[in-house]
């Protein structure tokens, strides 16, 4: 089943702790969860950061995707 993302959905804390857990376990249902979640990804860390993660996820590099996921978090988002 596709899911099609909603470009201007919030962020959802949920799916975005789902994401985390499904990276953590080396769980493919990150595939999808991240692909929900791109187009809030996107608005809150921008682009580059957002196709980095990408990249990350499709070639099941869960471990340091997670690591990049965390970073982000913490991080303060992209000025205008």
């Amino acid at each position: 089943m596709l899911s099609i993302a909603d470009p201007d959905a919030p962020l959802d804390e949920a799916r975005l702790t789902a994401l985390r857990n499904a990276l953590s376990g080396n769980d493919l249902a990150a595939l999808d969860l991240f692909e929900a979640l791109q187009p809030a990804l996107t608005r809150r860390d921008g682009q580059t950061t957002t196709q980095v993660l990408a990249q990350l996820i499709q070639s099941l590099r869960f471990t340091e995707a997670l690591a990049r996921l965390t970073q982000t978090d913490q991080a303060e988002p992209p000025g205008p």
